[in-house]
């Protein structure tokens, strides 16, 4: 008689299989049922060892008319010897953490940050879940050692999970109530769940492990502590788990001098923050006055508008502050002339000297304009009729239009701040494309031999989905005039040829615009490193910039959970397409 398991009660439910297990009850028949517990069975026979799933039950003997079970003679199994597999423990490495945005499961925000993690026996990229299910039962993890973090939390403020991607889908497997630094386990079988939840699939036994990882969570999402509270939405802290705790932050200039008390609006300043011991921890920079002065994560602070800046760099929960003045710049710009000012009453003269003695430029934001130092208003030039008079307002020869409010642009005014953020992205576009086709060079010529064509070099068009070099359109034309191309079949052969050549004129095009980019005369393997790495940045920039984007839809109800979450995952594996 065979008998299936249920994995959660321990019991297997079986009926009479024939007649000679009919119960008798006065005149009637009646089928009778029995549960035979497991765990029983488990302590007779097998001697504390673990079994499999399925048992078989030789032969069982049933009082029927007493509906209890009499003996089992015996029960077979194929002995569990699977071990657990290991998550090797974590390298003390500081733990970057994100302040989130409130959601619908988590309502008061959170924090979370993700780790890469290796285990013992399993590579990823390789093996299959099968062969991970046959040699092992669950997935170990020691924990964190947890020293402090950068927000005044502790252990019991975090939970983990871990997260397994299986081929495109991807399973969260969560230690409730588990904190930092405790120990956990997760079977194979909770993200086999997990997993079919989530993704609406089986996982199958030939679907290959491709990334693995832990996820740092706050634990108590109704109660955040006041440190991640206070944090604004994408702001970073870290948790430290390092042995070695930070003794101080010192912020200087780049360049090791001390950071000047006063600043020029439109200035940038590279700072850096020195922590003691070196190594100790990474380096998390913020401004607390974000309207005056912004700060990127390599503490490049851009000044946004005069006023009173602060900038802060923590490490390890160990933070240090400098404050600094930013004075309004002086605009200068070109002598300008009101003339036919019209004056009633024949009082002219009196008014044109007032107006000499009194007139003064409006000052706009972050500009300053001095009477007298930056400009000066000349004698005013009366009319023969004594109805008008002109003046001249003059202002220095050194004309500079970097800090006006706004810019016109025919019959269009831009903001400063968006013209500066277009110029931004232009930027982020142009380092990812010069680095791309670099990176696609070098795969197949190291040596990084510069263009052979001059082809490509100037303005670019697209062709009805054609991108061509201008030069080559032209080309086109003029054989079309003088009858070089002569049918249709001549014209298609030369769109052909374009595009056959097309990777050499993009070359040509990208290495002029390196060139003159770096201020380089040729591309070396120096330069190409320096190039990667700007592509990176631009990149993860990039990247920042579409989960931003991804979290404000989110956040105002347009994207469902799963598709923001599945989104935002897609994001993190960009990296991988780095290099």
């Amino acid at each position: 008689m065979d008998a299936d398991i249920d994995p959660v009660k321990k019991k297997s439910t079986w009926y009479q299989p024939d007649s000679a297990f009919t119960a008798k009850s006065g005149k009637d028949e009646k089928e009778t049922t029995a549960e035979v517990d497991v765990a029983d069975i488990i302590n007779s026979f097998t001697s504390d060892k673990d079994w499999k799933d399925t048992f078989t039950l030789k032969s069982v003997t049933v009082q029927c008319w007493g509906g209890t079970l009499s003996k089992v003679v015996g029960v077979t199994g194929s002995e569990d010897t699977r071990t657990d597999a290991k998550i090797p423990d974590y390298d003390a490495s500081p733990i970057t953490m994100t302040k989130q945005a409130a959601q619908s499961w988590c309502p008061n925000g959170t924090a979370q940050g993700m780790i890469p993690v290796t285990i013992d026996g399993i590579t990823t990229g390789t093996t299959t879940y099968g062969e991970i299910k046959d040699k092992f039962k669950n997935i170990t993890f020691n924990g964190i050692d947890f020293v402090k973090d950068s927000i005044g939390g502790s252990a019991s403020d975090y939970t983990y999970c871990l997260y397994a991607q299986w081929g495109s889908g991807w399973s969260w497997t969560a230690s409730d109530s588990v904190s930092l630094d405790s120990k956990t386990k997760w079977s194979l079988t909770s993200l086999a769940e997990e997993y079919q939840k989530q993704n609406k699939a089986t996982l199958n036994d030939d679907d290959v492990l491709q990334v693995i990882g832990i996820q740092i969570n706050m634990a108590d999402n109704n109660n955040l502590p006041a440190g991640v509270a206070a944090l604004n939405i994408d702001e970073k802290f870290t948790i430290n788990p390092a042995g070695a705790a930070v003794e101080s932050v010192k912020i200087t200039q780049k360049n090791g001098s001390e950071v000047d008390p006063e600043y020029t609006y439109g200035e940038t300043i590279p700072l850096k923050a020195a922590v003691t011991p070196a190594g100790a921890d990474n380096v998390i920079w913020t401004s607390k006055t974000p309207d005056v002065a912004t700060v990127d994560e390599n503490g490049e602070v851009t000044l946004l508008k005069a006023g009173e800046a602060k900038i802060t760099a923590t490490a390890g929960g160990v933070s240090s502050s400098v404050t600094f003045t930013v004075k309004k710049k002086k605009l200068t710009v070109a002598p300008y002339v009101l003339t036919n000012i019209y004056v009633r009453d024949n009082k002219i003269e009196a008014a044109a000297k007032a107006v000499t003695a009194n007139y003064a430029l409006e000052n706009v934001e972050n500009v300053s304009l001095v009477k007298g130092t930056d400009y000066t208003v000349s004698e005013p030039q009366i009319s023969a009729d004594k109805k008008y008079y002109s003046i001249t307002i003059t202002l220095s020869d050194d004309a500079s239009g970097e800090d006006v409010s706004t810019y016109n642009y025919h019959e269009y005014v831009i903001k400063n701040s968006s013209l500066r953020k277009g110029i931004k992205y232009y930027d982020i576009a142009l380092r990812i494309y010069m680095g791309a086709v670099l990176k696609r060079v070098l795969k197949r010529d190291p040596s990084i031999t510069p263009p052979a064509t001059q082809t490509g070099i100037g303005d670019w068009d697209d062709l009805s989905g054609l991108l061509l070099p201008v030069s080559e359109e032209e080309r086109i034309v003029n054989d079309l005039q003088d009858g070089t191309i002569d049918s249709i079949q001549q014209l298609i052969e030369r769109f052909e040829e374009i595009d056959a050549n097309y990777r050499q004129y993009q070359w040509a095009w990208t290495y002029k615009m390196v060139c003159d980019y770096y201020g380089i005369s040729e591309i070396t393997l120096e330069d190409a490193n320096r190039i990667h790495e700007d592509y990176i940045k631009a990149r993860r920039s990039w990247i920042a910039e579409i989960k931003k984007d991804a979290e404000k839809e989110y956040a105002m109800g347009d994207v469902e959970e799963e598709v923001f979450r599945n989104f935002v995952n897609s994001l993190n594996q960009e990296v991988d397409y780095e290099n």
